[in-house]
């Protein structure tokens, strides 16, 4: 593997990876038990679109 790239790149990379995939099943399950996403990113996805409507009037 160290020929194409390090280890420690690997390894961290592949950490991040799993940790992207691990909050899009914990929010596609809220989503589907609730019918919303997780707060957080509920909540940012709202001021996105409000900001949005704001900046198109």
């Amino acid at each position: 593997m160290d020929i194409l790239l390090p280890s420690e790149i690997m390894f961290g990379s592949l950490y991040i990876v799993l940790g992207i995939y691990a909050y899009a099943y914990y929010a596609w399950s809220i989503y589907m038990l609730k019918g919303k996403l997780p707060p957080t990113l509920h909540n940012l996805l709202r001021e996105v679109s409000t900001f949005r409507k704001i900046e198109r009037l």
